[in-house]
């Protein structure tokens, strides 16, 4: 899996969904709440941070489908994970960045890719003024195997970022 890892602030997450990389949307969701038009490997996930008192919460996310050049894999399906952290400085959400990164970097091919970006965020008072946005993209020949491409993929990115959670507890006590 390829991973890009940035933290230039160039512009504040805006958690309630803003759109990204000009790909058009035809699954766009922005609540992090559990809904049935999540895929099931998403709503998992959002199910087992509320079991596991994961140190970070998700503010924002939204998943999406879309087509883009015919020649090469014309499908992508794409996911965005805005996670803070209360007390959480810029060095802690790099560290987990890294940390995310080292697991994720292990996959190998190139239909999937990561973006971990650590920016402002304009969450909701009282959950800090960074968060680390995760951008998960599949491609293939079609949605349906993007999309499970991306079902893979998000179960490494869940497993990373369990793994650091568990760290993270591991650390504090």
């Amino acid at each position: 899996m390829r991973v890009i890892v940035t933290n230039e602030d160039s512009e504040a997450a805006r958690i309630a969904g803003s759109g990204e990389n000009g790909l058009s949307s035809d699954l766009e969701l922005a609540a992090p709440e559990k809904t049935e038009a999540f895929p099931p490997v998403l709503n998992s996930f959002l199910s087992s941070l509320d079991l596991d008192e994961a140190p970070y919460s998700v503010v924002g996310c939204k998943v999406w489908a879309a087509r883009v050049d015919a020649k090469l894999e014309p499908a992508i399906f794409a996911s965005q994970l805005d996670l803070t952290a209360p007390r959480y400085g810029r060095e802690q959400y790099e560290g987990l960045a890294s940390g995310l990164a080292k697991l994720l970097e292990r996959e190998s091919g190139d239909a999937l890719w990561v973006k971990l970006h650590v920016m402002s965020s304009q969450a909701p008072e009282g959950l800090g003024g960074l968060c680390l946005r995760t951008s998960l993209f599949a491609c293939a020949a079609t949605r349906e195997q993007a999309q499970l491409r991306w079902s893979l993929g998000f179960a490494r990115l869940q497993q990373a970022l369990l793994f650091e959670a568990r760290a993270i507890r591991r650390d504090r006590h």
